[in-house]
């Protein structure tokens, strides 16, 4: 009796481990989801070169692009404005937040 109750106490145990290991592989599934890393620009036309300039910058995700300023942008070192308009270009592409810079508001007649 003893044997088969410490049968069902290692059986539960070991649900209980492969359930917490699906759910931490969700959330890393989740995660990878919710942010878009930089190194995705390269698929929509961005030189590897102008990718790690980003990086230098300390920009690491799409997302974090989009919550910058052109002007900001446009002051890191060996990015014109024209590459800061490519890249803000392709951001929009691989990433909808909701957001709208004020000239495509613009060009939308938002105003």
């Amino acid at each position: 009796m003893a044997k088969q109750k410490q049968k069902e106490s290692q059986v539960e145990e070991e649900e209980e481990e492969t359930n917490q290991e699906e759910e931490t592989e969700a959330c890393a599934d989740s995660d990878e989801q919710s942010w878009s890393l930089i190194d995705k620009l390269q698929e929509v036309g961005i030189g590897a070169a102008d990718i790690k300039k980003l990086k230098e910058a300390g920009i690491y995700t799409v997302e974090s692009i989009m919550m910058r300023t052109r002007k900001k942008l446009c002051a890191i070192k060996g990015l014109s404005e024209a590459k800061v308009d490519k890249i803000l270009e392709a951001t929009s592409k691989i990433s909808f937040s909701g957001f709208s810079r004020v000239k495509q508001c613009d060009s939308m007649n938002f105003w």
